[in-house]
């Protein structure tokens, strides 16, 4: 398999002959990526009852359920190239894109009345279910009437290698999808899955904070603004959903530091290219003000 060097340039993304997005990388390899492809079809059947959405959604999921692998009662989307970042080597599988095709296969029950389709979602939500490679089980500790009780938090592994770094924006992700799904399905094992991953995310969601800004992963990567940003929109989505003070605390922790001047943000939250941005603009607006005195003084 073609490997994978470095991120997406800005996502480079284009469709093929028959709608399906492909993804371009850094090294010019061209994949699909089955995320992309799922999350694609389920904004498209947002588009519902448009003809062009509907012909777009039923190429999709058709080709989500080409694509997928059949393992016991689970159905698996294989990534056909590696990602060394994470050392991720293919064929590998990523929750979120598990949660993704099990909401857009939901969505085709609803739209063509099949059954096929539901069980083909059941078979996606089964992979997520422990044991699973795809999710980690949290044993968390808490006292209520002062015995200690012992809950089973989850947590869904976007990318679940030998690094296995607990991504945050992924297992909100999930998380979401798993609402949707059920909110479909009606299915008391996806409400329960997403219950124990909100449990997990509670008890977790400290180790993504630093200074007021969100982390990438609980490994320390910095989140972008574009990250933090969605990490913001995420938590806001399950808060109405799930009620819960610690997701509360840093919803209100990471608006706040959002709305931050920029130079503040560079500050408490550094980040190569965002300060070498900054500093382009500096030098730009500089040359701009001496050029023009230069004029006046000619003048």
């Amino acid at each position: 398999s073609q490997k994978q060097r470095g991120p997406p340039v800005n996502h480079v993304q284009t469709l093929d002959a028959e709608g399906i997005p492909v993804q371009i990388y850094a090294d010019g390899s061209r994949h699909y990526n089955p995320l992309f492809v799922a999350s694609m079809a389920n904004r498209e059947y947002a588009k519902l009852p448009d003809p062009d959405a509907l012909q777009s959604f039923i190429k999709l999921t058709d080709w989500l359920a080409e694509h997928a692998e059949t393992r016991h009662a689970n159905l698996l989307l294989p990534y056909d190239f590696d990602y060394p970042k994470f050392e991720m080597k293919a064929p590998w599988y990523s929750a979120l894109a598990q949660a993704e095709a099990m909401s857009a296969m939901a969505r085709r029950w609803k739209q063509s009345g099949d059954k096929v389709w539901l069980k083909r979602s059941q078979g996606f939500a089964q992979s997520l279910k422990p044991p699973s490679d795809l999710t980690i089980t949290m044993h968390i500790y808490s006292s209520q009437e002062h015995k200690p009780q012992r809950q089973e938090g989850l947590w869904f592994m976007e990318y679940p290698g030998e690094r296995a770094p607990y991504v945050l924006n992924g297992h909100m992700g999930v998380l979401l999808e798993l609402w949707k799904t059920h909110a479909l399905s009606s299915d008391a094992e996806l409400l329960s899955l997403f219950e124990r991953g909100c449990k997990g995310l509670s008890d977790a969601l400290y180790r993504f904070d630093k200074n007021g800004f969100s982390l990438y992963s609980a490994e320390g990567e910095l989140a972008g603004r574009a990250y933090h940003q969605k990490h913001i929109k995420q938590l806001r989505e399950l808060l109405a959903i799930y009620p819960d003070q610690e997701l509360q605390v840093s919803l209100e922790r990471w608006q706040a530091s959002d709305r931050l001047p920029v130079v503040v943000q560079l500050f408490y939250n550094p980040r190569p290219k965002r300060i070498q941005a900054f500093g382009l603009s500096l030098v730009a607006v500089w040359l701009l003000i001496w050029g023009l005195g230069k004029l006046i003084w000619r003048r």
